[in-house]
């Protein structure tokens, strides 16, 4: 049976989508910092795509956008999974126990827990992903047109 090489990225891309790559590829979830940032920069760039901002073919954002997806069903199921820690484990009556108790609470659920952090990804991946939705629907649009102007419609 014959075998073939990966079909070879073709043009299309935009700085746009090169920004969603690095923005994701360098997130360091437990920096609040860059968490902050990425969220920010999730937010311009699904404003951008909605306003027709950008464009970006199929071949090059289906990679990031599957990706996105990916990961943002990761995140759900470790969301999931991570929820349990929400519970304040029961370690006794004592004030030490309960101190414990609340600590490790506090680690899952509080303000620097990590399902807030989670959270904040999920929504990250989310706005990314329905911004490359959006801009590969504005790229199809944009050839459509250019098409049909071609074709004297």
């Amino acid at each position: 049976m014959p075998e073939f090489d990966a079909p070879k990225p073709v043009g299309g891309g935009s700085a746009e989508t090169a920004q969603v790559g690095k923005m994701l590829g360098n997130l360091n979830p437990l920096d609040s910092k860059q968490m902050a940032h990425a969220e920010n920069q999730s937010s311009q760039l699904l404003e951008s795509a909605k306003g027709g901002g950008f464009r970006v073919s199929e071949n090059a954002a289906k990679p990031i956008r599957d990706a996105l997806i990916e990961a943002y069903d990761d995140v759900l199921g470790i969301l999931k999974e991570a929820r349990v820690l929400a519970a304040e484990p029961q370690l006794g009556t004592g004030p030490y126990a309960q101190q414990v108790a609340n600590h490790v609470r506090q680690s899952a659920d509080g303000p620097q827990g990590i399902l807030p952090v989670l959270e904040q990804l999920k929504g990250i991946l989310q706005k990314s992903e329905q911004a490359l939705k959006i801009a590969m629907d504005n790229y199809r649009e944009t050839e459509a047109e250019q098409q049909s102007t071609f074709n004297g419609h």
